[in-house]
């Protein structure tokens, strides 16, 4: 019982600097690389699919759980096309910095 424990909080020690990383995740960037991924996937390049890096997954991924995560909670209709709401996330590219996370997310949700 003393090593699991002694285990466990190894691990947690070991990814506590990713875990820090993930808060630190741009929405706008996250989105951009879901959009990136999602219109790549009919290309008919050999191997297209494994050429995506585990980052580049992992922020996808954040964006695609931040949208739907936003969707559930909001009170207010909310459009259930991710992939719409993650465009136009995504097209703010050279204007993140103007707008928080909370604000594109509602944009987003009267957008569309």
């Amino acid at each position: 019982m003393k090593y699991l424990l002694l285990i466990c909080l190894s691990v947690i020690v070991a990814f506590m600097p990713s875990i820090a990383k993930a808060k630190s995740l741009s929405l706008v960037q996250s989105c951009a690389e879901l959009v990136d991924i999602y219109e790549s996937r009919d290309e008919k390049k050999f191997l297209a699919s494994q050429r995506t890096s585990l980052s580049e997954s992992f922020r996808a991924g954040y964006c695609r759980g931040v949208l739907e995560q936003h969707r559930a909670s909001n009170n207010r209709h909310c459009s259930s096309d991710w992939y719409k709401r993650a465009k136009f996330i995504a097209a703010l590219r050279n204007h993140e910095d103007r707008f928080s996370d909370s604000v594109l997310l509602k944009k987003s949700c009267d957008e569309y």
